[in-house]
């Protein structure tokens, strides 16, 4: 039998000791079995996976953008746009005159003084011819039918005529000139010196080729087409056929092709083009069909493409171009 020392007392009582310790460890709760002793949180079921994150708040819409105005804006010309001072010739360039839009290029422009004149007309490709009221004839020759310039031929203010003292004178193209007395007889003068503003005139200068011209306004178009409207405003056609020689010569003749005429003037702006003067001062375009046959054919017809054409006077240039007369 071997003999116990006071170590191995010792030895026993450590292990005891460790034992308990041990056992305590494995039954708290507090602690995960197999895992390094870490705490866990609180209130929290063990081994579940935390909650998932919260959805993310929708971002704000943008604002929806309020429509844009243009900056460029398309602007009827009216009387307001140009100074009006008696005696001014204005400038006004029309771009619908094929379809009658409101479409204008160059507007309003101041492009000569002093046109205090009884009656001023155009002769086509720039030339104008102005009446004073002892009833003589001026050429003038203008120069800036594409830009709108103040420019002028020498020639301008020539005198080429006495003794036109009519209730109206109007163009027919290529140098012939009609004019109505006031007894309604109608007269044709064939004038040379287009180019040059000579007082060249010919032969057949002074023929009368109607009577009965007794009407409100009288107005021209190309190739001998003559328009009339009479007081109870019905447009009539008439078609001369002597514009070469004088003769009294027609063709179609006095054919009804409107109704409703009543404006404050009428004038003819080519390729069938017809502008029209409201008392309000409204500018109407249009656009007649029947220039070959004087039917009853119409495109356009009361197309708004101005308003505020108060003017003592207003009259085509040929190719769009306007002239007024404050």
């Amino acid at each position: 039998m071997s003999k116990r020392t006071p170590w191995h007392g010792f030895v026993a009582v450590l292990l005891v000791m460790t034992f308990t310790c041990f056992s305590s460890v494995a039954d708290d709760d507090d602690y995960e079995v197999g895992t390094s002793a870490v705490p866990l949180p609180a209130g929290r079921p063990q081994n579940n996976p935390p909650p998932p994150p919260p959805p993310p708040k929708p971002k704000p819409k943008p604002p929806t953008p309020k429509p844009q105005v243009s900056d460029r804006l398309i602007l009827i010309p009216h009387a307001v746009q140009a100074e009006k001072t008696a005696g001014d010739l204005l400038y006004y360039q029309y771009l619908g005159i094929g379809d009658g839009s409101a479409s204008w290029g160059k507007t309003g422009i101041k492009v000569g003084n002093g046109w205090n004149f009884k009656q001023v007309f155009s002769g086509g490709n720039g030339v104008l011819f102005a009446v004073n009221d002892a009833g003589e004839l001026f050429y003038y020759q203008y120069l800036g039918m594409r830009d709108g310039s103040s420019s002028w031929g020498a020639a301008s203010a020539n005198k080429i005529g006495d003794g036109w003292n009519f209730k109206q004178v109007f163009s027919g193209g290529d140098g012939v000139l009609f004019a109505i007395n006031h007894a309604g007889e109608l007269f044709y003068y064939q004038y040379l010196g287009m180019r040059d503003g000579s007082s060249s005139w010919g032969v057949a200068s002074g023929n009368k080729i109607g009577d009965g011209w007794n009407f409100k306004q009288v107005f021209a178009a190309d190739a001998g087409v003559i328009f009339a409207i009479n007081q109870s405003g019905e447009l009539f056609y008439y078609q001369y056929l002597g514009m070469a020689d004088g003769s009294s010569s027609w063709g179609v003749a006095g054919n009804k092709i409107g109704e409703g005429w009543n404006f404050r003037e009428v004038f003819y702006g080519g390729n069938g083009a017809i502008f029209a003067v409201t008392d309000a001062g409204d500018l109407l375009y249009y656009k007649y069909l029947g220039l070959r046959d004087g039917s009853s054919s119409w495109d356009a017809t009361g197309n708004p493409i101005g308003n505020g054409w108060n003017f003592k006077q207003v009259f085509s240039g040929g190719h769009g171009v306007i002239f007024a007369r404050p």
